[in-house]
């Protein structure tokens, strides 16, 4: 019964071997990916960039913001990473207002999950300045610095 037991285990077990293996693997050009010709320019050519496009009231961009956040914490020297709020409409425009106000007064990493937490979470549009101000101001940036840095 043990041998049967132990037989029908890896029977079922040993496939995904396979797959444990495979953490290894390399990237074909043309094949896994296209090289983007010409390049696009960036801020600093001697570096890799990305750039994470999203919006805040996008629940899919909400459930991946702890994943970027993580990831952002092991990327190489050579690796610089931005977001660039997307804006198709007024009130996404105003949220990118707000996420540029967050990086000027220097607490983006601070307020990047606050502001995706409270319109996916806790409901709140964010649909004027005065709203984004409010949230700014509950988490310690002065209304004054957020005017300032907004306008």
């Amino acid at each position: 019964m043990k041998n049967l037991l132990l037989s029908l285990s890896l029977l079922v077990f040993a496939p995904l071997l396979t797959f444990a293996q495979e953490g290894g693997q390399t990237y074909i050009e043309g094949e896994d990916y296209e090289l983007i010709t010409p390049p696009v320019r960036t801020a600093n050519p001697d570096k890799i960039e990305v750039v994470e496009f999203f919006w805040y009231g996008c629940h899919h961009c909400y459930n991946f913001e702890p994943i970027v956040a993580a990831w952002k914490k092991t990327l190489a020297d050579d690796v610089v990473f931005r977001g660039s709020p997307a804006i198709w409409n007024a009130a996404m425009e105003l949220h990118a207002r707000t996420y540029y106000t967050a990086e000027v007064l220097g607490v983006l990493d601070k307020m990047n999950p606050i502001l995706f937490q409270a319109m996916n979470v806790d409901g709140k549009k964010l649909a004027t300045e005065e709203e984004s101000r409010a949230l700014f101001v509950a988490n310690g940036v002065a209304a004054e610095d957020f005017t300032k840095a907004f306008e």
